[in-house]
């Protein structure tokens, strides 16, 4: 266990190894602290005061989410949702670009020196595909404030590696109101889903397809109608199999040298499966992932 060594303590201020002007503005707080007589940890104290100036001014999260929310720091309740990543981008559009029926705020805590302001959100941005040629500016970071009728909370975003989670914050009593949004902020997502329905990379981005179409796969007749029948009538038909009990999962695995039209096959297949999501994986997706 280390012991602390107050002599040290002493012998290192009284060494005027700190020295810091009285004459400080930024001292008029600490101008009866005796720094010959003081800890490190109360050295600490005062020259972190000196280095961040502002700090005494400004309010904690916790404080900011009691200003907003009206209530004390003990009545308020934060819950987490756990998400696969994918679901950033589509949820941080939403509230940027499609959440209209619930009343938005940024939180932040402005000094009253405009020079000191301070702003707890990263005011990063990063531009995001919507669409094969459309682009849209999201933030990175969002913390927002939500309110309706009277109803408040607060709603924060939190990238993770390889999840997304949602945090909510209310005021304890609160609940109903925040399972109506966050139902909302659901519904909202499954409608604007831009990647539903599309032919995307793992790094999501949106692929252009070619114009080849069955006839120019160099396979035959049977092992083509196969392809079909086990991937696109699977869909086309998933009613059917729904009805009959029959499972609707499914693959298939393609091998074979180069040249013999796995890939063209499955760069067709796509093109057929029209309002389905496909996901191009190749060797180097799988590889780069562990590099």
């Amino acid at each position: 266990m280390l012991e602390h060594n107050q002599e040290y303590d002493n012998n290192l201020m009284a060494n005027n190894l700190f020295e810091v002007s009285d004459q400080d503005k930024r001292f008029s707080e600490n101008k009866s602290t005796q720094l010959t007589k003081s800890s490190l940890g109360e050295l600490g104290q005062v020259l972190d005061s000196v280095m961040n100036p502002l700090r005494k001014k400004m309010l904690s999260l916790q404080e900011i989410y009691a200003e907003y929310l009206k209530c004390d720091t003990k009545n308020i309740q934060t819950d987490h949702k756990v998400f696969p990543s994918i679901k950033s981008r589509i949820t941080k559009y939403v509230l940027t670009y499609k959440l209209t029926e619930f009343k938005k705020e940024e939180l932040r805590k402005e000094d009253t020196e405009k020079e000191n302001s301070y702003d707890f959100q990263n005011k990063e941005y990063q531009l995001i595909n919507i669409s094969l040629d459309e682009q849209v500016r999201i933030p990175m970071n969002i913390l927002l404030g939500i309110s309706k009728g009277g109803n408040k909370l607060i709603i924060q975003c939190v990238d993770g590696c390889g999840n997304f989670s949602l945090c909510f914050s209310y005021e304890k009593g609160n609940e109903k109101f925040v399972d109506e949004f966050e139902e909302h902020l659901c519904k909202l997502c499954e409608k604007n889903n831009f990647y539903k329905g599309q032919k995307i990379s793992p790094k999501l981005e949106f692929l252009k397809l070619n114009d080849k179409t069955w006839d120019d796969v160099i396979l035959d007749d049977f092992t083509k109608e196969r392809i079909k029948s086990n991937i696109v009538d699977l869909f086309k038909k998933e009613e059917i199999y729904k009805k009959n009990g029959i499972s609707s999962k499914c693959g298939l695995i393609w091998e074979g040298l180069p040249g013999t039209g796995k890939t063209l096959s499955a760069q067709v297949l796509a093109k057929d499966l029209k309002d389905i999501t496909f996901i191009w994986v190749t060797p180097d997706d799988v590889y780069g992932a562990y590099e």
